[in-house]
């Protein structure tokens, strides 16, 4: 994205992007958060951090309250995937207050890169959700997004050991470690947190309701016995 321009916008390259985005950032369709497009960024890149001050600003002059922007980052999910003592790991997973720290990004997305952290694991809902519901209430959800590693990344652009965190096995097996994944980021995010469902409400319109969390508690026995 945009790259060896000048900063302040004086080639007018920023612009002319913003121009671009613009088209699909007005669609009535296009994902927006309190009436700001999201913007979701790859990776944490501190040359891109003017780019993307001005493009709020060019938002904001263009009728939005801003840019909602994401950021990618390799590290695990803060409540769903527990690694235990991050400095053990090399390289370390990066940490996300360091980028939410720089006030340009609204959330991040714990993308699963292969490391070494990341080996054979699965998302698993955190032991404070499937207990007592009221226990929930506690807990605030953190500006944290699950990256859920969705196929085999085996080629050429790896090399043998980033390639083999994923390929590993037989594909039945990857195929029901994506499925336990799937399920654990879909109940977190629509039943861990009662009475927030605004990020469920993007991709679960079904399940919104405290009644319908309620039923989803009790069923998680049953329905994690098909993915187990």
């Amino acid at each position: 994205m945009l790259y060896n321009i000048n900063t302040d916008d004086s080639e007018g390259k920023i612009s002319e992007h913003y121009n671009w985005l613009k088209q699909v950032f007005h669609h009535p369709n296009y994902i927006k958060v309190n009436g700001s497009p999201v913007l979701m960024i790859y990776q944490k890149k501190p040359s891109r951090f003017p780019v993307l001050r001005k493009m709020r600003e060019l938002a904001k002059a263009d009728g939005f309250p801003g840019i909602y922007i994401t950021c990618g980052l390799t590290k695990p999910h803060e409540d769903l995937l527990d690694i235990g003592d991050k400095k053990k790991y090399t390289p370390q997973p990066q940490r996300m207050h360091v980028a939410l720290s720089k006030n340009i990004f609204d959330k991040v997305l714990s993308y699963p890169n292969p490391a070494s952290w990341n080996v054979n694991r699965t998302l698993e809902i955190p032991n404070w959700c499937v207990g007592d519901m009221k226990k929930t209430r506690r807990h605030k959800r953190p500006p944290d997004i699950a990256g859920i590693i969705s196929s085999f990344d085996n080629t050429p652009r790896r090399n043998f050991e980033e390639a083999n965190v994923w390929s590993f096995g037989p594909p039945k097996v990857f195929i029901e470690m994506l499925r336990k994944s799937l399920h654990s980021a879909l109940y977190y995010e629509s039943c861990c947190f009662l009475g927030d469902h605004s990020a469920a409400s993007y991709f679960l319109p079904s399940l919104i309701s405290d009644q319908n969390t309620t039923f989803i508690h009790k069923e998680y026995a049953r329905t994690l016995q098909g993915i187990n």
